[in-house]
């Protein structure tokens, strides 16, 4: 596991400890750079979870991530609506590599109880969504997509909708 520390010093310089070494250089844009990746190595980087994506009527996973031990999640979800009512998304994790997953759940309590359901995100119009989620812990991530219709869609002449989605994790 690699392990970084960057800091800036007051003489101008950066210093880099990176698996024990020590390094300086020079204080300048590209070592401010430098250090912003190492410190949040995925906070600027998209990760593609679907890509001009036709969405179905069963629940169909994009490309699984890692969440590299970071805590946000950030959803951008660029939809085209087609004939579909909504279309809604899932959002699983995994704390064992991928090999079991748990659904995010939403939870609201009234008198006392608490009611624990597994949470879907519908949405309703043609858009740009951010959807964020924020803590998140797990090693493996898997996003997945469905269109909901209450009379089922005969493709053709009904057309489904769309999507595009990228994530981007870091801290918060």
């Amino acid at each position: 596991m690699l392990h970084s520390i960057a800091q800036e010093r007051t003489n101008g310089q950066l210093l880099l400890s990176l698996n024990s070494a020590l390094y300086s250089i020079p204080l300048g844009d590209r070592a401010r750079e430098l250090k912003k990746k190492m410190i949040y190595p995925n906070k600027s980087k998209p990760h593609p979870v679907f890509s001009e994506y036709t969405l179905t009527d069963v629940y169909v996973a994009g490309n699984i991530l890692s969440s590299d031990e970071h805590n946000m999640l950030g959803i951008l979800v660029q939809y085209t609506m087609g004939d579909e009512d909504t279309m809604a998304i899932k959002v699983e994790s995994s704390i064992n590599s991928g090999t079991d997953y748990g659904q995010q759940v939403a939870e609201s309590a009234s008198g006392g109880a608490i009611t624990t359901t597994l949470a879907e995100r519908y949405l309703s119009a043609s858009g740009n969504y951010w959807i964020i989620i924020n803590p998140i812990k797990a090693d493996t991530i898997k996003i997945s997509a469905k269109y909901n219709a209450k009379i089922p869609l005969t493709i053709p002449p009904d057309t489904a909708g769309v999507i595009t989605a990228d994530v981007i994790i870091g801290w918060s």
